[in-house]
């Protein structure tokens, strides 16, 4: 039977992260049939002594079906917890900062992609989603208002209006953002590239705007 491992990874209320033994995670092998949160406890008690904790997300396999960048060594689910109280000894850090105390590893490629990275781009994939919807709702506006193209929209009530617009935004974000977000990981997008972009995005975005609210466009 194949050994099974899970790897518990601890931070606390201010988003920083445990540094265990020069690792940001804690490897632990699972007993057959074993329960994942009792393995937990017993690990946060073992380690920190600390008990109570809060399970923020796991990740399966890591970085699942992504052999490039995951080995089979570190082919484990990966279990991030909040806790509380704990020794002021231990070592919490800032997601970047931790990354600078970590050996070069596939298990370090999946800690840059997922705690330092994911943040910016998340933020870059909703920045080029507001781009495109506001162009294209700008684009609707002007074929309406110089091409005499029929908008079903506008002939609706404006609650119900409104209403579709949100539907259509809160679905976009939704379901486009999580595929733009794996999009920027399977590329490896540099950060200080993403930023750069997002601010562009932005200042497109906002002039775009002012020119509808204006009337110039």
């Amino acid at each position: 039977m194949d050994e099974k491992y899970i790897g518990v990874i601890i931070k606390n209320q201010d988003d920083k992260i445990l540094l265990y033994k020069n690792n940001y995670y804690i490897k632990i092998k699972l007993q057959e049939d074993e329960d994942i949160s009792l393995t937990i406890k017993n690990t946060l008690k073992k380690y920190i002594n600390q008990e109570s904790y809060r399970m923020v997300k796991y990740y399966d396999k890591a970085i699942k079906n992504e052999k490039s960048l995951i080995n089979k060594d570190d082919n484990i689910k990966m279990y991030v917890v909040e806790v509380i109280s704990y020794d002021e000894k231990l070592k919490f850090m800032k997601p970047q900062e931790l990354l600078n105390h970590l050996k070069k590893s596939p298990s370090k490629t999946f800690y840059e992609l997922i705690f330092v990275k994911y943040k910016p781009y998340k933020e870059l994939a909703e920045s080029l989603l507001a781009m495109v919807m506001i162009f294209l709702s700008t684009i609707m506006m002007i074929s309406t208002k110089y091409l005499g193209v029929n908008n079903f929209m506008l002939k609706l009530p404006l609650i119900l209006q409104l209403l579709l617009l949100v539907v259509i935004f809160v679905g976009v974000f939704k379901y486009l953002t999580p595929v733009l977000v794996k999009v920027f990981m399977r590329k490896n997008i540099d950060i200080r590239k993403s930023s750069t972009i997002k601010s562009i995005t932005t200042v497109i975005s906002i002039v775009m705007m002012m020119g509808v609210a204006t009337g110039l466009i």
